[in-house]
C-alpha cells in the first residue's frame, strides 16, 4: 500500500506540473494549438522560443505531451510538410515516374533547396499516397530497362528465391531492392508465367537452362 501511495502521489505531481504550466500561460498553449502543423516538433518549439523566449516555453517532452493530448492529427515530427509548398508537391508528382526516390530527392534539393525539400521518409509517405505500386518505382525496377528486361527473360526459368538471388549477384542489392519489390514488378506485368509456382522438376531444369545461358554468372 505504501508503494502504491508513493507512485500515485508521484504521478499526480508530474501531471499537475504539466497541466499547471500551460494553465498559467494560456498564450503559449493557444499558440501551440494554432501552430501544431508548423513543422517538426523541434521546429515548432524553436519557433515558439523565438517568439516568446526560452524561459516561457516548456521542455520538449512537455510540448510533445501537450500536443499529443490536444489530439494532433499527424505524427509529431511528421506534419503536412507540403501544405504550404504546392509547387514542390506538384513538381514531385510530375517527376515521380521518371526517377527513384533517392534520385528524385536529390533533384528536388538542386531545384528548390534544402528548406523546401522533404526528408527521405516524408517523401516516401507523400508519394505512396499517389501510387499504390510505390514499392516498385521506389526501387527503380520499372524505370530500369536493363534490370526489368533481365527479370522478364529469366523469371519463367527460375523460382522467385533463385531469381532474386541471381538478380542481386548481377545488379547489386541496392539497385534491385527487396524480393517483394521484384515480385510486385513481375505481377504488375499481368503475365502469369513470370510468377507461377514451379514444380521441383521445373526448378531443376530451369536452373540448368539458366546457367547454360549465363555461363559467367
Amino acid at each position: 500500500m505504501f508503494w502504491l501511495l508513493v507512485l500515485s502521489l508521484g504521478t499526480v505531481k508530474k501531471g499537475a506540473a504539466f497541466l499547471n504550466q500551460f494553465f498559467r500561460d494560456q498564450e503559449i498553449a493557444g499558440w501551440l494549438r494554432q501552430n501544431q502543423t508548423l513543422g517538426f516538433l523541434d521546429q515548432i518549439r524553436n519557433t515558439c522560443i523565438a517568439q516568446f523566449g526560452a524561459p516561457r516555453v516548456p521542455s520538449r517532452s512537455t510540448v510533445a505531451a501537450f500536443l499529443k493530448d490536444e489530439g494532433r492529427k499527424t505524427r509529431l515530427g511528421d506534419t503536412d510538410f507540403f501544405s504550404n509548398k504546392p509547387e514542390v508537391a506538384a513538381w514531385l508528382i510530375a517527376e515521380y515516374p521518371k526517377h527513384t526516390n533517392y534520385e528524385l530527392r536529390k533533384l528536388c534539393l538542386e531545384k528548390f533547396g534544402k528548406a523546401l525539400t522533404p526528408s527521405h521518409s516524408t517523401l516516401q509517405r507523400f508519394l505512396s499516397k499517389h501510387q499504390s505500386s510505390n514499392i516498385v518505382r521506389r526501387h527503380g525496377i520499372s524505370i530500369d530497362q536493363e534490370l526489368s528486361a533481365w527479370l522478364q527473360k529469366n523469371a519463367p526459368l527460375l523460382r522467385m528465391a533463385d531469381l532474386y538471388t541471381e538478380c542481386v549477384k548481377r545488379f547489386g542489392e541496392e539497385r534491385v531492392g527487396s524480393q517483394s519489390a521484384v515480385y510486385r514488378f513481375l505481377a504488375s506485368l499481368k503475365d502469369r508465367s513470370l510468377t507461377r509456382y514451379k514444380s521441383r522438376k521445373e526448378v531443376e531444369e530451369g536452373l540448368k537452362r539458366f546457367h547454360a545461358d549465363n555461363p559467367t554468372d
